[in-house]
């Protein structure tokens, strides 16, 4: 079995390198300049993510800042309070209404391509580490997740999700780890990640399923310090922030909630229909649908053995289940194919995960003369088919567990005596 695994593997290398390819040889050769869609709008709203939250964080007052309108404001407190320190760099004072925008400047464009860089350095070194095998197999699966869609489009965007993959990776690799004081670093590490994004902290629940109480109740600890206990360091105080908050994360979800931006989910969808009753009740029933499934989800990697497929139902849920999920929010995809490729074995199945997975990460942009991005529905129909196969997988599994589980206990009281 261990061949057909490195026939698998060089299988995803081959046709991520022609593809990458294909990516870089039209970026430079295509005089529509089509190949820069992998980039939000071409690179015209360049690092807005890093650069916007950099204004909010200025003044530390960030949930009360008016620029952009209240709904810009959602990130846990824990964001705002990094990015304020970043942009003592840079003279926010000067920013005026005339024009003038300092954060755009080459001082502090310089400071956030190193921000930048350097996360991803440290996110790409963990999973250079994580990957087992031969340095060339570190090496090719590196690069290919280096140039893949998500990572480009990312890296153009400058968004904090980088911290929030670089905890959660610490968390999947050393939350089982026998040294006690790395089994902490992880939970302290997905606390981090929670605080930045949220829902890196449904990891949690494997402490639950394996009944690590204690582990469990810190790491609850940890991630309501990480989370809420910046609220009193920011602005005007810890009450008038989080109710401030409360009111930006709703406007949030009902401004981005229809918008027809790269993103992941059945809003992708959505988004593209045109205003109404009928766009609304679909929202409504799928909305009903995902969280079932999602639950469905959480509940059946209770039983599974295999630990690629329980970090990837849950990485599906992160990744689907969200009102506005991003279309960086690929990157929690990353440490899977990692995990997936270190399996010692592989079966049928695995080839349709690897084929989902090659079309999620695809660079190669194909248009329409219409303008509508093909790759970028393919990728969303390829991990909706992901996450698909990765439920029923569990789900049978857990099925057949139980039968067992049942079966065992019969044969157990059949041996007992009367």
């Amino acid at each position: 079995m261990k061949k057909e695994k490195l026939k698998l593997e060089y299988i995803f290398y081959i046709l991520m390198a022609i593809l990458i390819g294909l990516f870089l040889y039209w970026l430079f050769h295509d005089d529509k300049g089509t190949q820069w869609n992998v980039f939000f709008r071409k690179t015209s709203d360049y690092f807005a993510d890093y650069i916007n939250v950099l204004r909010y964080s200025a003044w530390h007052d960030p949930y009360f800042n008016a620029l952009n309108g209240p709904s810009e404001k959602g990130y846990f407190p824990l964001t705002y309070l990094i990015f304020y320190w970043l942009a003592k760099a840079v003279n926010f004072a000067e920013y005026r209404d005339d024009g003038v925008d300092v954060g755009m400047w080459t001082k502090n464009l310089t400071i956030a391509n190193y921000v930048m860089l350097l996360m991803i350095l440290i996110m790409f070194i963990q999973l250079f580490q994580m990957k087992k095998g031969k340095p060339v197999t570190k090496w090719l699966m590196t690069l290919a997740l280096a140039f893949s869609g998500i990572a480009l489009f990312s890296y153009e965007r400058g968004n904090v999700i980088y911290l929030a993959v670089i905890g959660m990776v610490c968390f999947i690799e050393h939350y089982q780890s026998e040294n006690k004081v790395l089994r902490e670093w992880a939970f302290i590490a997905l606390a981090f990640a929670a605080a930045i994004k949220g829902y890196p902290a449904i990891f949690g629940i494997l402490l639950i399923w394996e009944k690590r109480w204690k582990e469990a109740i810190r790491l609850m600890i940890y991630g309501l310090l990480f989370c809420f206990g910046p609220f009193a360091l920011i602005g005007t105080g810890f009450k008038y922030n989080i109710t401030q908050w409360l009111v930006n994360l709703g406007e949030n979800g009902e401004k981005y909630m229809f918008t027809h931006n790269p993103r992941f989910g059945y809003l992708f969808f959505l988004s593209q229909m045109k205003s109404g009753d009928t766009r609304d009740m679909w929202n409504e029933v799928l909305k009903i649908i995902f969280y079932i499934l999602a639950i469905i989800g959480i509940i059946v990697i209770s039983k599974q053995k295999t630990w690629w497929k329980k970090a990837a139902m849950l990485v599906s849920i992160i990744i689907l289940l969200p009102t506005n999920s991003g279309f960086y929010c690929g990157l929690y995809l990353f440490p899977i194919v990692v995990l997936f490729f270190n399996e010692e074995e592989h079966n049928w199945l695995d080839i349709l995960y690897m084929l989902s997975m090659i079309v999620i990460l695809n660079p190669f942009q194909l248009m329409t003369k219409k303008g509508v991005n093909i790759t970028l529905t393919a990728t969303n129909i390829a991990m909706f088919v992901f996450a698909g196969l990765l439920l029923i997988d569990n789900i049978v599994n857990f099925i057949r567990v139980l039968i067992e589980q049942h079966k065992n206990k019969i044969r157990i009281k059949g041996a007992l005596p009367d």
